[in-house]
């Protein structure tokens, strides 16, 4: 069962049938006569524009064939917990990328609405004064002056109609393919949402990561003027040597100037986590909590649900239905059209007549246009219509196979970056191992200064490259949630989903056709 984020529908009161081709007689009075419904095109439907296996080739756990992603707070709170998902929000209320984006789909909203009005009556109120004045020549009166001058006042008011009956459908489809753009505006905003959680994650992550690397490069900065006053000690107490003095102030140097390069590094992440929440770039945004932990590897589920999962996607295919409804609206345009028009009112030269009815006068006029030659006009805006929908249905093949390449590439890194990380930590354990036996070794008198020298950096590098690929883990899951639509759970909430695809407004048939809210 669809989702409401996959199954909008865009009602609209008071529309045109829509009777096929070469329809006539009681059809053409039953679209002047009677009223219908023209619904948006449900997406869905669609076949894959591509061959999908029935499952990823990357190995996963397990398999989920729901198409439907789990909340934006949802996944993120389990990904990086309350203080992840705080920021999240913060980011989805101020992010100016975000507003811009919303704003486009109030764009399409107000497109759609001018679109559908062009298949409503136009009704229009006019008032006029008309003051004129006439000569009347050759008309001789005893007694007049020649030439002999009329002035006359004449007073109109009309209420004026005009139709076009959607004889072939040419205004239902284009106004089915500006609904088709509000949907995918819809499924535009949802992505960008989905986007912007998981950028501001990534840089969360990777706030962490830099916080951490720093508190590491403070450490072992520390650590390093500790080995120097034990050296210059024992130099002093004649147990050592000036070279071995110079080589321990050395690294520590080369630590100091490590852990500066780190902090600048930790600046510039904390400023790109601000900008992405809407705040002034001034670096003080805490990160003290530790990365966050994950789980096994999470099931992926099938290739064919990410035509539903995924908003990005969505977009695509509600684009190409547009472009096809064009398409047939641009052939529409090659038969002949009827246009109605009417007025009804009153002419007097006496303002106070208007309203009475004796003074009443009115006007009906129908006209069948059929073009017939434009100089190739309408034939040329077919061609540009087809090949228009061409390339969005290229496009749609296109998004849908980089959507499972994403995942796959997603997938499989979940399993290297899930060995490197065993072995990282097995060589970490290894390398602390060693410089803890040649240090003490070293206090003992009986070790070498070098070899502990070169222990204590290989368990600095080994920390560090522990740290960098428990990273790397987090930043190819969130490329995962994000390939896969955001989450595994199965299903969204109903104010997610109302944020992923937000309804137009379901106008009765007594209300009045004006904006698509």
């Amino acid at each position: 069962m669809s989702a409401p984020g996959d199954r909008v529908l865009l009602r609209r009161a008071a529309r045109r049938a829509r009777p096929t081709r070469g329809a006539c007689g009681s059809a053409l009075v039953a679209v002047l006569l009677a009223g219908a419904c023209v619904e948006a095109p449900e997406r869905g439907e669609r076949a894959p524009p591509v061959a999908l296996p029935e499952h990823f080739a990357a190995p996963a756990d397990a398999s989920v064939d729901s198409a439907e992603p789990p909340s934006v707070d949802a996944w993120c709170a389990s990904f990086a917990g309350e203080r992840g998902a705080d920021l999240v929000r913060e980011a989805l209320d101020a992010n100016p990328d975000l507003r811009a984006t919303a704003a486009r789909l109030d764009a399409a909203r107000a497109r759609a609405a001018v679109t559908g009005a062009d298949g409503l009556p136009q009704v229009d109120a006019s008032f006029s004064r008309d003051r004129s004045k006439r000569n009347l020549i050759g008309v001789p009166i005893p007694g007049a002056p020649s030439p002999l001058t009329v002035r006359s006042t004449q007073y109109d008011l009309a209420l004026g109609v005009s139709w076009e009956p959607d004889l072939w459908g040419r205004l239902a489809s284009d106004e089915q393919a500006a609904l088709a753009d509000v949907q995918a505006a819809a499924d535009d905003l949802a992505a960008a949402r989905l986007s912007l959680a998981a950028a501001v994650l990534r840089a969360w992550v990777g706030l962490l990561e830099s916080a951490q690397q720093v508190a590491l490069a403070e450490r072992t900065v520390a650590s390093w003027h500790d080995d120097v006053e034990l050296v210059r000690k024992r130099f002093a107490g004649g147990r050592g040597d000036a070279v071995a003095v110079e080589l321990v102030a050395s690294n520590a140097a080369a630590a100091e100037a490590a852990l500066a390069a780190r902090q600048r590094l930790h600046e510039r992440a904390v400023r790109a986590l601000e900008i992405l929440l809407g705040r002034y770039p001034s670096a003080e945004l805490a990160a003290d909590d530790e990365l966050p932990a994950l789980d096994d590897t999470p099931p992926p589920g099938m290739p064919a649900a990410l035509l539903a999962r995924r908003p990005d996607l969505r977009a695509a295919e509600r684009r190409l239905r547009a472009g096809e409804l064009r398409r047939d609206a641009r052939d529409a345009a090659l038969y002949p059209s009827l246009k109605l028009t009417g007025s009804v009112g009153t002419s007097s030269e006496d303002l106070g007549d208007l309203l009475d009815g004796d003074f009443g006068v009115w006007r009906l006029l129908g006209q069948l246009v059929q073009p017939i030659w434009e100089g190739g006009r309408l034939r040329a805006a077919v061609d540009v219509a087809d090949a228009d929908a061409r390339v969005l249905s290229e496009a749609f093949a296109r998004a849908v196979l980089a959507a499972c390449a994403e995942v796959e590439d997603a997938l499989s890194a979940e399993g290297w970056l899930r060995d490197e990380e065993q072995a990282r930590v097995a060589a970490l354990d290894s390398a602390a191992r060693a410089r803890g036996q040649l240090a003490q070794r070293w206090r003992a008198g009986s070790g070498d200064v070098l070899e502990l020298l070169e222990a204590e950096r290989g368990e600095d590098s080994a920390r560090s490259a522990l740290l960098a690929v428990r990273r790397a883990r987090l930043d190819a899951r969130l490329d995962l949630l994000l390939a896969l639509g955001g989450g595994f759970e199965d299903a969204p909430s109903d104010a997610d989903a109302e944020q992923a695809a937000p309804h137009v407004r379901v106008h009765d048939a007594d209300e009045t056709r004006g904006d698509v809210p």
